[in-house]
């Protein structure tokens, strides 16, 4: 364990808040990001040594910020991030993708990304889900379990999982376990699937089944989370007198985020859902949905405070567009297993230099995206280096619209 810090430093709850929404804040000064670090790690008793190591900074700025702190309470950094009243206006994760087109890479090499995307600010790790598909593929649940060993702070979650190819009650079980050995930071994101076939045939489960069975399996799931005692007998699952323990940590239960394109899909996040998230489509198609769900809100008498509209963007950023464009389409032609390139316009994929990207990604952002989880388009021994750049080069610049601010 580190050496405390000397004289310890002792922050209100209102006070780590604030400094950490800081921390995840990427459209915020670098230097008001790592100071609100340095903050939160000396309260967690770490040495002036300890929080310069593990932030790859200079000693110096660790020493003045926890003089600073020790002078006049909670610093005012070198912008406004750390003492304004409001959330982050656009909040952004990143996803290893969790399928491999190129093969599975060392372990190490996974676990430098999330470790990246931890120090960099990253709100989120996100990973999608397969039993089995046209490329390797690994377990999303473990996955998420081995980053979230390697991290302290950031959220793990799923984007998205596939709940009719699995028993709610296992399912129960396995995130529960997840939810506390994270200390609480899973978010939950489902959805029915079918674009795979073979992994529904492997399993014993049939493709015309799989909205049927999500509605179902999410309504044992939220129960098994929530209740001591859970009977349950319905079309596809029976339980009688259940009781799953340890339950998650998160109360009621983690966040449940509904992904899928269709009508169906729309109506079962706003029924069920803590937030929506999209993958595969352009802004405009984006800025359609969030219209219908919040119609579909209002006739259900919904309130949406607190709702996230997420964005699951495939991204690869390069000076040399030509070059990058091939880039991506390879990946994903190889992950979905047919010709990418004509599709990258239509399914909203963003490639180009840091200005070009910035563009793209503001119309979704503009288009009402709350959330915007990027995955690098690339093999994974180069998708470190494009956190590194998203980081530098383009998440400063993206800007909130104003009709979410006055939202939020």
């Amino acid at each position: 364990m580190a050496a405390p810090t000397p004289g310890p430093l002792t922050l209100t709850p209102a006070q780590r808040e604030r400094l950490e929404r800081t921390a995840r804040t990427l459209t915020a000064p670098y230097r008001d990001v790592l100071q609100a670090k340095i903050l939160l790690y000396a309260a967690d008793g770490y040495s002036h040594e300890d929080i310069a190591r593990r932030l790859d900074c200079d000693g110096r700025l660790v020493a003045e910020t926890y003089a600073q702190f020790a002078a006049n309470g909670l610093p005012r950094l070198a912008g406004s991030a750390a003492d304004s009243p409001e959330p982050a206006p656009v909040t952004v994760g990143a996803s290893p993708v969790g399928l491999f087109p190129f093969g599975v890479p060392e372990a190490s090499v996974l676990y430098a990304f999330a470790e990246t995307a931890e120090r960099l600010g990253f709100a989120g790790l996100w990973l999608g889900d397969h039993l089995t598909f046209h490329v390797p593929v690994l377990e999303s649940l473990t996955f998420l379990t081995a980053l979230a060993a390697r991290t302290e702070r950031i959220k793990v979650g799923t984007s998205v999982y596939l709940l009719p190819l699995r028993h709610p009650t296992l399912v129960a079980k396995v995130t529960s376990t997840l939810d506390i050995l994270s200390g609480g930071r899973l978010i939950f994101g489902i959805g029915i699937g079918g674009e795979n076939p073979s992994e529904f045939e492997a399993n014993g489960t049939l493709v015309r089944q799989r909205a049927s069975r999500t509605e179902e399996g999410l309504l044992v799931l939220k129960r098994l989370w929530t209740e001591a005692h859970v009977t349950h007998h319905g079309r596809h699952f029976h339980l009688t007198d259940i009781t799953l323990e340890p339950r998650p940590l998160q109360v009621p239960h983690p966040p449940i985020w509904v992904g899928g394109r269709s009508e169906a899909a729309l109506r079962r996040a706003i029924r069920v859902g803590d937030g929506w998230v999209s993958v595969m489509v352009a802004p405009q198609r984006f800025r359609q949905s969030r219209q219908r769900l919040e119609e579909l809100a209002q006739q259900q008498g919904r309130c949406l405070e607190g709702f996230t509209f997420a964005h699951y963007a495939f991204l690869y950023l390069t000076e040399d567009v030509a070059a990058g464009r091939r880039t991506a389409a390879e990946f994903l032609s190889r992950l979905y297993n047919l010709p990418f390139e004509p599709l990258l316009e239509r399914c909203g994929i963003v490639v180009g230099p840091a200005e070009a990207c910035i563009e793209q990604l503001q119309r979704f952002i503009d288009a009402g995206v709350t959330y915007l989880i990027l995955a690098p388009t690339c093999a994974a021994p180069e998708q470190v280096q494009q956190l590194e750049l998203y980081a530098t080069y383009v998440l400063p610049h993206l800007q909130a619209t104003r009709e979410e601010v006055q939202r939020r």
